[in-house]
């Protein structure tokens, strides 16, 4: 069994552990997430939602053939990078709600937790939707512009529930 097919489950196992409904895949009303252009790779929806605030986030698998082994580049479209900032300021039925992608790196068996609110900190994300996931020892993290410290990166299923 892939690492990337214990991901899901063990999103619903914490989930359920702490009183949350798990969905895999985005809640009525969620279906511009479905446009969402993330590569390389393979993405999947998940959505918690808890009592007083939720978690929507994709999950997204580089692929494992890339040139450069120690990053992942990505990208999110202009439209939908702008619509979960706002689903992040307004919240969804009077819930605090954030996005994250959960990136998995199957060599390494990691799950890389990339909150949107970081990527906002990044100004080829802002004008571009572009970012690119770099891993340094154990460690991972976003590559800024030169000069910039690189901002570090939560792994682990279990941070994504930092977020709440």
């Amino acid at each position: 069994m892939s690492y990337y097919d214990g991901v899901l489950p063990e999103l619903k196992k914490l989930a359920e552990e702490r009183g949350c409904v798990f969905e895999p895949s985005p809640k009525p009303g969620f279906e511009w997430l479905l446009d969402i252009e993330a590569s390389p790779g393979k993405r999947s929806f998940f959505s918690i939602e808890c009592t007083s605030s939720g978690i929507v986030g994709m999950i997204s698998v580089p692929a494992l053939d890339r040139e450069y082994s120690n990053r992942a580049w990505n990208r999110i479209e202009p439209p939908q990078r702008y619509n979960l900032q706002r689903l992040e300021w307004n919240g969804y039925a009077g819930k605090k709600v954030v996005f994250t992608l959960l990136q998995i790196w199957e060599d390494e068996r990691a799950a890389v937790l990339i909150p949107l609110r970081e990527l906002f900190n990044l100004k080829v994300f802002k004008d571009k939707g572009n970012f690119t996931v770099k891993k340094e020892g154990s460690e991972f993290f976003l590559v800024t512009p030169r000069g910039d410290s690189p901002i570090s990166l939560e792994t682990g299923t279990r941070a994504v529930f930092s977020l709440l």
